[in-house]
């Protein structure tokens, strides 16, 4: 009969914070999916370009930055309390989590309403040609993005209001606030192809 040596394993957390959790390499994985997804968009951008000989098109105008840079403003800006959450995730205290988390979703909500009137500045719509397809494209990817921010962000916050903290939640607030900064870097990349791209290229 073989007799297994069995290892105790009660005294280790039940929930770590960091890479050290779980969620916290799913999270890497879907940046990385969304990552993918943003490259394979500007390199259509960059294609459509080739094969024009002017950028934009003659029935299109440039991209306004009345609204995009507005908002490219305020999507940086709340990486700053985000990344303060995100610190302070672990031990803050519940009030105060609460009241951060609240205050970047209202945030992030302006974001999604800026990027719907960033729409009406694009100068083309989205079945004119390639070029009016891809601008359109690119800004309803990432809005799409913006939309699941705000709606993590504010059901955290919720549930932050309503129910106690417990540490595999705290670490579900560094996942989000992860995932806006990514947000936010994507969007300076973007927004250098959407609106710069048809004035210099």
């Amino acid at each position: 009969m073989n007799v297994r040596t069995a290892i105790d394993v009660s005294g280790l957390e039940v929930e770590k914070f960091g890479s050290a959790d779980t969620l916290w390499w799913g999270n890497l994985g879907l940046i990385v999916v969304e990552s993918t997804s943003f490259a394979l968009l500007i390199a259509s951008y960059f294609f459509f370009r080739m094969r024009y000989t002017q950028w934009p098109p003659d029935d299109a105008g440039v991209p306004w930055f009345t609204f995009g840079l507005p908002n490219l403003i305020l999507i940086v800006a709340i990486c700053l309390p985000m990344s303060r959450v995100n610190k302070n995730a672990p031990n803050a205290s519940q009030p105060w989590l609460t009241k951060m988390l609240a205050v970047s979703a209202v945030l992030m909500a302006g974001t999604v309403a800026l990027r719907v009137f960033e729409f009406q500045t694009l100068h083309t719509g989205y079945s004119e040609h390639s070029y009016g397809s891809i601008t359109w494209a690119l800004l309803f990817m990432h809005g799409i993005e913006l939309g699941f921010g705000v709606g993590d962000t504010a059901v955290l916050a919720v549930y932050s209001a309503t129910r106690e903290l417990d540490r595999k939640h705290r670490a579900d607030i560094q996942t989000v606030c992860t995932f806006w900064n990514f947000l936010a870097i994507s969007w300076v990349v973007i927004f250098a192809v959407v609106y710069l791209g048809g004035r210099m290229l």
